[in-house]
């Protein structure tokens, strides 16, 4: 289950004595297990990923609303 998406994460120092590697296209997905990273090739790439977990999330949160509207009505019923 994904909760949220992050398109920032830290800088991670890969290599000892190197103060920081060139920053790489990553972004994160918030899980039951934690934030799981995925590098992608380039900016773009990134950002299309970014922008597609976050309109299927929002589409999931809509469908619940929808969900729970139903249920009240079929109580009511």
């Amino acid at each position: 289950v994904v909760y949220g998406v992050y398109s920032k994460l830290p800088t991670w120092v890969i290599e000892p004595g190197k103060a920081f590697m060139d920053e790489k296209c990553c972004f994160g997905l918030s899980t039951a297990q934690g934030i799981v990273e995925f590098e992608c090739q380039d900016g773009t790439s990134k950002q299309n990923w970014v922008d597609d977990v976050q309109n299927l999330l929002r589409q999931v949160a809509a469908d619940d609303r929808v969900g729970d509207k139903l249920e009240s009505v079929v109580k009511v019923g």
